[in-house]
């Protein structure tokens, strides 16, 4: 299915528009939680280089939500576009039926923000921005898409394999999604829940994996734990170490389940260093066959060729299909 090819909205910074892309996605730069500012265009265009977004406050009923997208066209054609965006909770695999029925409103109260652009590789967008409620919802992950239309034709139902979702998400330089969560950095410990779930008729080995980032204090321990998958594991950040580690699992056929991350700091460390993560990615093992896999990458490129499949062949990719992060913000700072 597809949507609009004159507008680009970014997966990563990386992004150019081009397929196949292989880049870490649902941290798109390109819808961003910011302070009001005058000139959007002008702004979010001298910064398309940065992911500039800030963090959601939870005690407001009006975050600034801006959105930007690039014209791809090669000519002076005028390019029009409408952007949606829509949100839900926490989740590794996002299918529709999680956020098609949430769209956010705009700034006036309508479901679509219209963008126009006559200049190839112009940043747009539309000189205004969506209003997202911290009192309505604590769901903030988006899935944001371009179209050509106001209403956009989303999938009419969810999708029945991993490759499918793929492959939809991946082809279309159309759609984005920014799948954050913002944590305040005032308590020692957090934690938080990420849906999961297998829509195939089959049993699926899948790869979790869990990282901190390298400024969160040597000795937090932080891990994930789901009762339905049998997944209790946990890490000990230490200091000059690369810190995450990889779960093999599997996922029955038609599970819906929801998987804790965790972290605690040290005794003696009263608060979260601001800008930290910790991230949990979604992976999953595709065959040359599938429409994905040129999505993938193998495992050993990705730092988890320590886990093996059942059915591991030679050819085998692991393609990203969700992850949800958690940053530290300190209130303070």
């Amino acid at each position: 299915m597809g949507y609009q090819n004159s507008f680009l909205f970014r997966e990563s910074l990386n992004d150019t528009g081009t397929t196949p892309t292989v880049d870490s996605i649902y941290w798109s730069p390109d819808i961003i939680c910011h302070d009001m500012v005058a000139d959007p265009d002008a702004f979010f265009a001298e910064n398309y280089d940065r992911d500039v977004s800030q963090a959601v406050h939870t005690g407001t009923a009006l975050n600034f939500l801006y959105t930007r997208v690039k014209n791809l066209s090669k000519d002076a054609t005028p390019a029009v576009g409408y952007i949606n965006v829509y949100r839900t909770h926490s989740s590794l695999f996002m299918q529709p039926s999680l956020w098609r029925n949430n769209p956010i409103p705009t700034a006036s109260g309508k479901r679509s923000l219209a963008v126009q652009s006559s200049v190839p590789g112009e940043i747009v967008t539309g000189g205004d921005f969506f209003r997202l409620s911290g009192l309505e919802s604590n769901t903030f992950c988006m899935m944001g898409i371009v179209s050509d239309s106001p209403t956009p034709t989303l999938p009419e139902s969810d999708f029945r394999t991993y490759d499918d979702f793929a492959y939809w998400f991946r082809r279309n330089p159309a759609v984005c999604a920014r799948n954050l969560t913002v944590y305040s950095g005032t308590t020692r410990q957090f934690e938080g829940m990420h849906s999961l779930s297998n829509p195939e008729s089959e049993e699926k080995e899948v790869f979790i994996r869990v990282r901190a980032t390298d400024n969160i204090p040597a000795g937090t321990v932080y891990g994930i734990h789901c009762s339905a998958l049998g997944i209790q594991q946990e890490q000990t950040v230490k200091e000059g170490e690369h810190n995450d580690f990889v779960v093999l699992t599997h996922l029955p056929p038609g599970i819906d389940t929801w998987i804790c991350s965790y972290a605690s700091l040290p005794s003696g460390t009263g608060e979260w260093p601001a800008g930290e993560k910790i991230d949990v990615g979604f992976f999953v093992t595709m065959e040359p066959q599938h429409k994905s896999y040129c999505f993938g990458a193998s495992a050993a490129s990705l730092g988890m060729g320590g886990l093996k499949t059942r059915n591991a062949t030679p050819f085998q990719k692991l393609v990203q299909l969700g992850c949800c992060s958690t940053i530290f913000i300190n209130e303070k700072g």
